[in-house]
């Protein structure tokens, strides 16, 4: 992988949001108000200690298993518009919507991804990092190539075979600017559910505005950071593809063999 520039893939990515950057920004502020929006008709409040009956924890827990599945279903359509405008396609806002066959084998995937991860943690940090960066790809490897959830995780730790490192510095990069969106984030939110504070003297307005403007550009560089990623994969991929070709055929998947979903 020395071909393979984290500064090439961000200007790579970079010009691709320019011209994507209306549906890259919808892509990652819709899922954010949504949740926002159906939270507001939802308030779980203060557990009572007392009451622990499937009638009173049922609805909550209901309620936050059909927000995970939502949820989901927009992380799919995320997924799916970042391959789209990587590979050079033009993608649709419908595809937030739309999860179509994949869904279940993604879900699955992307839980079982959860609970290694969270196991790796629990054994210090350090294992739980290696846990992700050998899987990461393997919810992706369903969506973009209808793996199945025993073929996502082989081939996605394949492609991480000698390269965590730089795929580490792809995702401290988007968890930096995620930390940051989700403080921006918050201030805004916070800011607009006071409005008396925030109305309160022009100064209040003036850094409003300023978190606002920063806001949209930590947006931007994190779209542009999340296509890097895909981007990454993408060469992975290719490279993967090449040492089957190249190396002996060991019964390994190539994946100019394998069919995507649509195909089925």
């Amino acid at each position: 992988m020395n071909n393979i520039s984290v500064i090439k893939s961000l200007k790579i990515s970079k010009d691709i949001f320019k011209k994507n950057w209306i549906i890259l920004v919808y892509a990652t502020i819709f899922p954010v108000l949504f949740a926002l929006f159906i939270d507001q008709f939802y308030h779980v409040g203060t557990i009572d200690k007392t009451n622990y009956s499937i009638y009173y924890l049922g609805p909550i827990a209901l309620f936050y298993v059909v927000k995970f599945l939502i949820d989901t279903m927009f992380k799919i359509g995320k997924f799916r518009i970042n391959l789209q405008l990587v590979d050079g396609k033009s993608a649709k806002y419908s595809e937030l919507f739309n999860p179509k066959r994949d869904y279940l084998t993604f879900l699955v995937v992307s839980i079982l991804l959860g609970l290694c991860t969270l196991g790796g943690f629990i054994f210090f940090i350090i294992p739980g990092i290696y846990v992700i960066l050998t899987y990461c790809f393997a919810p992706i490897l369903v969506l973009d190539k209808g793996l199945g959830i025993s073929d996502a995780f082989t081939r996605a730790k394949e492609m991480a075979v000698g390269n965590r490192l730089k795929m580490l510095i792809y995702y401290v990069i988007y968890g930096i600017l995620v930390f940051f969106f989700l403080i921006g984030a918050g201030l805004v939110y916070s800011s607009i559910k006071t409005p008396s504070l925030l109305f309160a003297s022009s100064s209040s307005v003036t850094i409003f505005v300023i978190i606002l403007i920063v806001l949209a550009c930590v947006i931007a560089a994190l779209a542009i950071s999340n296509l890097a990623i895909f981007h990454l994969y993408k060469r992975l991929l290719n490279e993967s593809v090449m040492e089957v070709q190249e190396g002996d055929e060991g019964g390994q998947l190539d994946f100019h063999d394998i069919s995507k979903d649509s195909d089925k």
